[in-house]
């Protein structure tokens, strides 16, 4: 360890954390270690942010007496690639000096974040954008979705390199556009393997197989992203015996290449399969876990499951919230249950998660055993069990539980508004309504209650007064439901060609329900033309609603 060079190289091709440590100490122990040395601690610096632990970078940099803006640089980077993004702007906020260089990290780790506003803020203070922040920006936007935005960054360069045609290749291939990436792919003065990767990668994602064979075919040079764009390509394409042949003649895999063979089995329920392979994997991943989990849970297979769960990384809070609630939104709440029960801590957003799916399900009893469970409630777990039992039917318990809430907000007024709504008491609705004093404050939601409220009292007047309302008085955008509520009363109160033009110009496309309420007050006032009408449109819009065929031909009967 006391040539210089050679200490240099083994730190720069150090990969993982046990032999950063062993290698840290061995030239702490050397005649090359000297706190003085910034640019060997810097390397340091840069090893442990490679290998993932920012704590070991950040007591390198401690140790630093006379810092540089490469060792500010270096840290900020440690945490910001490592996800650290608060720790990452407190090391922002306390440099010294900031450069374009600090200013792009944080910029790009906002973007990876999702949180483009902030990276937007730290991308309009750079004073001089050279084609570096301006490459994270569009980077950032096509990560995000944000195609137009790219678009327009990059069209008001001053100048591309070759980063910025790839970057604009992956913006158009993530949201879908494959034609504009091989145009961009085209318009290239010059190609790399990077840029080569992402069009080959469009073509996977595009479901071109073929033309991703030819080609990562003709690619003067691969390398394992290549592999898996072409491994992910055959996936796609359903061709589960070839994508098995091209897996095992991949020079190398990592676990990128293993979970998309996984996905695989996964994806058809082979579980055996799948489960053999992911015994053979070197190690796994959240996305390999889950492929497994979605596996286990469609198939029931709980004992599966807690093997699985056993047998996974340790999982922070986030992850275990995230499974839930993917379980729990899908209406899967045995397995939902069954990830509430193995975790080790849970917080309030789990305790909601399945409150809110046993709610969605009707299940009173597991919905009502949970809440009192609950060692804390927030104004989401009373209104939750509040709209359950209202959905439900059950007023009483409903009016109780509203009258038991330590705190009546905006939300619970209007969940129990809904509930008298729903359960056909619109009196009680419209006195509630009035009695919160919730004229001031109301919402989409609060006015379609009150719409369909008046319209069940049959108060033509007070509905387009509230209708118009919405928009003139309160600044809501009238939604769906507000039109159809108006579609109905209008419907019932013999007003059709009312009823016609307003279905004909809203801004939404009609629904079933909608000409099916047009259809039977026609049979009510015995309009034979304008049920035509509804049945035309039924038709066009390929509406399958036995019902309303039904009850036009009985119209044509009598």
């Amino acid at each position: 360890m006391d040539n210089r060079d050679h200490c240099l190289h083994l730190i720069q091709s150090c990969g993982n954390l046990s032999a950063a440590l062993d290698l840290h100490q061995r030239l702490i122990q050397s005649s090359l270690y000297r706190d003085d040395d910034v640019y060997l601690l810097n390397k340091l610096i840069e090893m442990y942010a490679a290998c993932g632990s920012v704590e070991h970078a950040r007591s390198v940099f401690d140790e630093i007496p006379t810092k540089n803006a490469f060792s500010w640089d270096l840290l900020l980077l440690a945490y910001a690639r490592n996800g650290h993004i608060k720790q990452a702007q407190r090391i922002f906020d306390a440099m010294p000096h900031r450069n374009r260089i600090s200013c792009t990290v944080l910029l790009d780790a906002y973007a990876r974040e999702g949180d483009l506003s902030q990276a937007k803020k730290i991308f309009d203070s750079i004073p001089e954008k050279d084609l570096v922040s301006c490459n994270a920006m569009i980077s950032g936007y096509a990560q995000n979705g944000y195609l137009e935005e790219s678009r327009l960054l990059f069209g008001s360069m001053p100048q591309r390199d070759i980063v910025s045609w790839t970057c604009m290749i992956y913006a158009y291939s993530q949201c879908g556009n494959f034609q504009e990436a091989k145009n961009s792919f085209n318009y290239m003065p010059e190609y790399n393997l990077v840029s080569l990767n992402a069009m080959l990668s469009a073509y996977a994602n595009g479901g071109h197989l073929g033309d991703t064979k030819r080609f990562f075919a003709r690619m003067p040079a691969t390398n394992l992203l290549s592999w898996n764009s072409l491994l992910h390509a055959y996936v796609n394409g359903g061709s589960e015996v070839q994508a098995c042949k091209v897996f095992e003649s991949m020079p190398e895999q990592d676990i990128v290449s293993w979970t998309t063979l996984l996905s695989v089995y996964s994806r058809t329920g082979n579980k055996l399969e799948a489960e053999t392979l992911y015994n053979k994997m070197p190690h796994w991943d959240l996305a390999s876990s889950t492929e497994m989990l979605n596996l286990f849970s469609s198939k029931a297979d709980f004992e599966g499951l807690q093997r699985l769960l056993s047998q996974m990384p340790m999982l922070d809070l986030a992850t275990w919230s995230s499974m839930l609630v993917a379980y729990a939104r899908k209406g899967h709440l045995e397995e939902a249950k069954f990830v509430f029960d193995s975790m080790p801590f849970k917080d309030l957003v789990c305790w909601n998660a399945l409150l809110s799916a046993y709610a969605q399900q009707g299940d009173l009893t597991q919905c009502k055993d949970l809440f009192d469970q609950m060692e804390r409630k927030d104004e989401f777990s009373w209104t939750t069990l509040l709209a359950a039992y209202a959905q439900n039917g059950n007023l009483q318990l409903s009016k109780r539980l509203f009258d038991e809430m330590p705190v009546s907000d905006t939300v619970s007024w209007t969940s129990m508004v809904a509930a008298f709504t729903q359960n056909a008491t619109p009196r009680d609705a419209l006195s509630t309504y009035y009695n919160a004093n919730m004229v001031d404050r109301c919402s989409s939601s609060v006015f379609a209650s009150v719409l369909i409220a008046y319209s069940a009292l049959g108060k033509l007047e007070s509905v387009y007064s509230c209708f118009r309302s919405l928009t003139l008085d309160y600044g809501v955008t009238p939604s769906f439901e507000h039109f159809s509520c108006m579609i109905d009363v209008l419907a019932r109160s013999s007003e059709l060609e009312q009823a016609k033009d307003l279905i004909h110009n809203m801004p939404y496309t009609p629904h079933i329900l909608d000409w099916r309420c047009f259809l039977a007050a026609c049979r009510y006032q015995s309009d034979i033309g304008s049920a035509e009408t509804a049945v035309h449109h039924l038709i066009q819009s390929k509406m399958n609603d036995g019902s309303s065929y039904i009850m036009f031909a009985n119209m044509l009967a009598n």
